[in-house]
This record gives structure tokens, C-alpha cells and sequence, in this order.
């Protein structure tokens, strides 16, 4: 059986091709019939193996008790304790001088890094990189923590400005350093990184610029840790994983070999069929591997993703979260427009269906853009790009955009999404008639007059229906309105006069949401839906974007006073509900079934959701679905 790379050479795909393509880009082509035993399984079987560390045991409880009295700065009693999966993360962490750890949401990943410095002994240039959403409020909870804990001088910084153009390095027309990175200038020692699923994306400047520095200072000390390694794919943190433990890291570092097990072990398939699992069946049991044959694809595929998942846990320099659930009851249940169903909404949905366009005559490409427009659509309005644009970069973005919506409804190839559909374009498989050629040249006036690709976009409403079904909402409970688009939550707190958190999780008065004390209030998911406290305000949510496990780790997590924490998911058109159930369907089983960071809030929740078929039975093209959506 031929090796990955002499699969490649066999498709006339040479490493330097690969080399030159952003791996995780949705353009790549790259294939593989099986998973290989390739230098990098064989190195990963060969790691060293212990058994998986249990929080309730007798020894975690007295190596808690033990550094909590050398931690701390006063005698007992003490202002709070080391949680027993604390202690086992410094402990790992001293005795490999890296780690990794998968810890969930509410877990105590804040006082890891504060106590880490200590541990390992290195007491300058300490760097922290955190969300800048989080900044605030990690300063403030270590200011706390200091006069009663022994501590360090520690740096914070964001990954936003990490990935600012001044934190680059520079250089001359020679190609001389003009100006060292930020990195180079603050020189940590050790780095420690939160929220390292932010990391996910290796074509991100923080996450380049990271991986450069680990590359060029073998000898810095990297900790990481999330509550949400993997979303939807192993390459969200192999990287990460890499940059802690070296060699280690219980998952592939070699592009090609990662891709092979990417291809076999992700939520979801790249273009074409998926990799057989090959010689991944080397981390089952005897017991698995004997009823192995008799199960369904997805479910061999599950047995895997649990076997990797073992691996991974028992691999020194590794501590994720064994604890049981948290003792607060979980809710999610759906939440109609019922008597407030515009049919004004409804005609948008029908004319988006038979048009295939926006109402300002813009062309859509793809289902993604259909899907986009559908989504806002049920939150009662649209977006239109204002200023509007010049006619020509109109025209050849509409001829593009129906020349591509025609192909990927007749193609036979597989393809479905507007970036597949250029790559073939640029291959040479379809002939556009300079329709792809055309849009691009216009983009490129477009920035070169604006500064820009397309312009600004303004919410155009349809109706009043969102508002009204939130005032009916918060009417009868006191609690937090979720929301992802920014003038979707200007026009709800203008309309029923509640505060609305938005950047840096101020409000217009510039209250931070922390200090919130009563009554309920608007957020938004991209500046509140990671590394906030907000389980001592409220336990009532209402969201107008389905919920993903960091954003419910928001009031479901240690502290919640209240016996149960209640979600209701707004369903205002089909979109909403198919999102709702891919995230639980997909991403929140793909994460648990590799059993890393805790099981997914998402999957064990008590869930309240019509069918896709009952949501059809409302009528109306807005609650139309595909067939495949019928037994979601």
C-alpha cells in the first residue's frame, strides 16, 4: 500500500505544492484511500502512557489540600481552595514543562495560569494571551487573588493585538530586521494561552506569528488550555498540542499525516470521500477492534474518535476535565413568533426562493449565502450594502454570483460552495466565460478605491416581529437576550429600553456587563460569549443565535445559584433550527465523543425542539427544509 506521499506523487501533487496552499483551506483537494502508518503514528503510539488522571480520587484531594497551604498567603482558613483537576494540572505541568489542557468552561483555568509561574519556577516575562473580551476581567480576578496567593508579575495581552499589523516584525528593502516582533520584544519565557481554541485557525496572524516563535525558541515553555479543543475538526488544536508538549503531542504535526486522520476523524468530510480508518485501528482495544466490522460507519467512526480521545488523556503533559456534571440543571427549548408572525417575513422568504436574489436585485452563489440571508431573514430583516456600490462592481458581482449558483446546482462533481466552484474554475474544469475573471478585477478596483472588497452592510427591516416577540419573552422572564448581529441589538435596546452589551462588553453608558446587578439586558455573542461570569445575574436566556458550549458556560457553570438554568433558541425560520441541530448533532458530539474537556453542555441538556418536519407544519416558505432535514 502506497505512503501519503507517494499517494500524492501518484496524483501529480508534489510537497511543494502542498506547501505553497493554506492547509486548512476548503480548497484543498487533497485525498488519501486510507490512514497510513506513517512516521508520525508510529511516534504517537510510541509516547508514553499513563493512566488518566481522577479528580475524586484520595491523592488528588490531598495534592490539592497540600498546594493550596504552600500557595497561599495566610493561614487556613483559606479565601477558597485548589479544585482537585487544578492541582493535577500544575503538577502535570511541572513535570513535563509543558501542558495541555482540555478543561471546561467554569473549570478553573484562570487560576492554572495564575498559580503556573510559580510551579514551574519561572518568575519573568510571563506572558498571558487571552480574547480581548477577557482582558478586564482576568486583570480584575487576579487583583483579587494577590493579596491572599502567592503569585508573579504576569503580561496580558490580547490575541487581537498579536495579530495587529504593529505587533509584525518589520523589515527593509534588504530584508534586514527594521523592527523586531512583539513577541522578540517581550521575550517570555513562558506563554500561557486561554481560550486556545482561538488558535484554530492556522492561517490566523496570532497563530502564525505563535507558531514562528515556538519554531525559532524551542526552550520557551507553552501551556494551553480550552474548554473547546476540537469544534468540528483535530486540526482545530494538533498545532496547539505541538507547541506545549513537542514531540510529544499525541496527534499528528506532519501536514500530510494530519490530513489523512482529518480526512477519517472530522465532523465532516472535505470534497470527495472520506479516508478509511487504515491503520488507525491500532489505538482500539481488542475488545473494540472485535465488534469493530459489525457497527455502522458512524459509529466505527465514534469508537475511534474515543480511542484517540484515550490516547490523548493518557499522554503525560496532559490534564482535561474528568469531573462529574455541574449540580445545575440544563434546559433548551425552542421559542416561536406564534401570534406575531408577519407576513411580510413570510413574502421575503418566497421571493428569496423564486428570485434568487435580495430585493435589491444582489445575486446569491451558493447556499452559504442563501442560508446567511435566510438566517437574518427570520430575525426580521436584511442587510444591504450602503453606500451603495458602483453599478460595474454590481454587475460583475451578479454575473459571477448566477454563472456560480447555476453550476453548483447542475455539476456532478460534488462541488457545493462558491469556493470549491473557483478553485475547479482556475483548474480549468469549467469554462465561466470570464465571469470569475471579471469579479475579481472589480474587487481589486474596489479596494483600490475604498479600501475595501464590498462595502459597509445596514440592517433593512421587514417587520416588527422580533421585537415584539422579545418584549412578549421578557415580559415573563427577567433574563438575557443573545444576539450576533450589532443592529439587531441597537434596534431591541432601543425599542424596550435595556441595556445592550456590545464591544468590550459595554454598554452605551460604558457599564461593563459584570457589573450588571438587576433586570435583564441584550449581549452580544461575540463580545460576551467567552470567558464571561455572568452565572451570579442571570440563569434565564433567550437566544436570537443558537448557542454553542462556551456561550452557554456563561450562566450554566460553578456559582449558578439558581437550581436550574433555562435557554429558549428563537426559531424564526428553518436556518435557525438546522444551525441549532448542527451545532448539537455535529459539533457538540464530535467534541465529546473524542471525551476531552467534559462532555458538551449541548449534549446532555434537556432539549426541547420541534422536527423539522413539525416546524414545516407552521407553512410558509420560511420553514421550508430539505428531506435530509425531516429526522433532524
Amino acid at each position: 500500500m502506497l505512503s501519503p506521499k507517494q499517494q500524492l506523487e501518484a496524483m501529480g501533487i508534489t510537497l511543494a505544492d502542498m506547501q505553497a496552499s493554506t492547509p486548512d483551506s476548503t480548497d484543498s483537494a487533497v485525498k488519501f484511500t486510507d490512514v497510513e502508518a506513517g512516521p508520525e503514528l508510529l511516534r504517537i503510539l510510541a509516547i508514553p502512557r499513563r493512566p488518566i488522571p481522577d479528580p475524586t480520587s484520595a491523592s488528588a484531594g490531598e495534592l490539592a489540600t497540600f498546594l493550596t497551604q504552600r500557595l497561599a498567603k495566610t493561614a487556613a482558613p483559606y479565601p477558597g481552595a485548589l479544585r482537585p483537576t487544578q492541582a493535577l494540572a500544575l503538577k502535570e505541568a511541572w513535570s513535563t514543562r509543558g501542558l495541555f489542557a482540555p478543561i471546561v468552561a467554569g473549570g478553573g483555568k484562570s487560576g492554572i495560569f495564575y498559580f503556573l509561574p510559580m510551579i514551574l519556577g519561572l518568575h519573568e516575562r510571563v506572558l498571558y494571551i487571552c480574547p480581548a473580551m477577557m482582558v478586564p476581567d482576568i486583570q480584575a480576578e487576579w487583583a483579587k487573588m494577590r493579596p491572599h496567593w502567592h503569585g508573579v508579575q504576569i503580561t496580558v495581552l490580547s490575541y487581537e493585538t498579536l495579530s495587529s499589523k504593529k505587533a509584525r516584525t518589520e523589515f527593509d528593502a534588504d530584508g534586514a530586521v527594521v523592527r523586531k516582533g512583539l513577541l522578540e520584544r517581550l521575550a517570555p519565557t513562558l506563554v500561557l494561552l486561554d481560550e486556545a481554541h482561538k488558535c484554530a485557525n492556522t492561517s490566523a496572524a496570532c497563530t502564525k506569528r505563535l507558531g514562528r516563535f515556538r519554531k525559532e525558541h524551542p526552550e520557551v515553555v507553552f501551556v494551553a488550555a480550552t474548554g473547546t479543543p476540537f469544534k468540528t475538526s483535530i486540526k482545530d488544536c494538533a498545532h496547539v498540542m505541538g507547541w506545549c508538549l513537542g514531540v510529544h503531542a499525541p496527534l499528528p504535526q506532519d501536514f500530510l499525516e494530519r490530513e489523512a486522520w482529518a480526512s477519517y476523524l472530522d465532523a465532516k468530510a472535505g470534497m470527495g470521500p472520506r479516508c478509511g480508518v487504515g491503520a488507525l485501528l491500532d489505538f482500539l482495544t481488542p475488545e473494540d477492534r472485535a465488534g469493530f466490522d459489525r457497527l455502522l460507519p458512524d459509529d466505527q467512526r465514534a469508537l475511534v474518535r474515543a480511542a484517540i480521545g484515550r490516547r490523548i488523556l493518557e499522554t503525560p503533559g496532559v490534564i482535561g476535565t474528568q469531573d462529574a456534571r455541574l449540580d445545575v440543571g440544563l434546559t433548551i427549548e425552542a421559542y416561536l413568533p406564534g401570534h406575531h408572525r408577519d407576513e411580510s417575513i413570510d413574502e421575503f422568504f418566497a421571493d428569496l426562493k423564486v428570485f434568487e436574489r435580495l430585493p435589491d436585485g444582489t445575486e446569491l452563489a451558493d447556499g452559504v449565502q442563501f442560508a446567511r440571508h435566510r438566517t437574518t431573514g427570520g430575525l426580521s430583516h436584511w442587510n444591504k450594502w450602503m453606500p451603495p456600490p458602483p453599478e460595474e462592481w454590481k454587475h460583475a458581482r451578479n454575473g459571477w454570483s448566477s454563472w456560480c449558483r447555476n453550476a453548483i446546482k447542475h455539476n456532478r462533481r460534488g462541488i457545493d460552495t462558491e469556493g470549491w466552484m473557483k478553485t475547479a474554475v482556475r483548474q480549468g474544469l469549467y469554462d465561466d466565460e470570464g465571469a470569475l475573471a471579471g469579479w475579481e478585477e472589480a474587487q481589486t478596483l474596489e479596494r483600490a478605491r475604498t479600501g475595501l472588497l464590498e462595502p459597509p452592510s445596514v440592517s433593512q427591516w421587514l417587520s416588527d416581529e422580533i421585537v415584539d416577540v422579545v418584549r412578549e419573552w421578557l415580559d415573563e422572564h427577567v433574563g438575557l437576550v443573545w444576539v450576533n448581529s450589532i443592529g439587531l441589538g441597537d434596534r431591541l435596546a432601543l425599542e424596550l429600553s435595556i441595556p445592550y452589551y456590545r464591544a468590550e462588553g459595554r454598554d452605551a453608558r460604558g457599564r461593563h456587563i459584570t457589573k450588571h446587578t438587576s433586570g435583564s439586558a441584550i449581549a452580544s455573542v461575540l463580545a460576551n460569549g467567552t470567558g464571561r461570569n455572568l452565572q451570579k445575574i442571570w440563569s434565564k436566556n433567550l437566544w436570537l443565535t443558537p448557542p454553542g458550549e462556551q456561550a452557554l458556560a456563561r450562566t450554566h457553570r460553578p456559582g449558578q445559584v439558581d437550581a436550574e438554568v433555562r435557554n429558549w433558541v428563537f426559531l424564526g425560520c428553518a436556518e435557525h433550527l438546522r444551525a441549532f441541530f448542527n451545532a448539537r448533532q455535529n459539533k457538540a458530539r464530535f467534541a465529546s465523543e473524542f471525551g476531552l474537556g467534559g462532555e458538551q453542555r449541548l449534549s446532555y441538556a434537556t432539549t426541547i425542539m420541534p422536527s423539522m418536519r413539525a416546524l414545516e407544519a407552521e407553512g410558509g416558505a420560511r420553514y421550508e427544509g430539505k428531506e435530509s432535514d425531516h429526522d433532524a
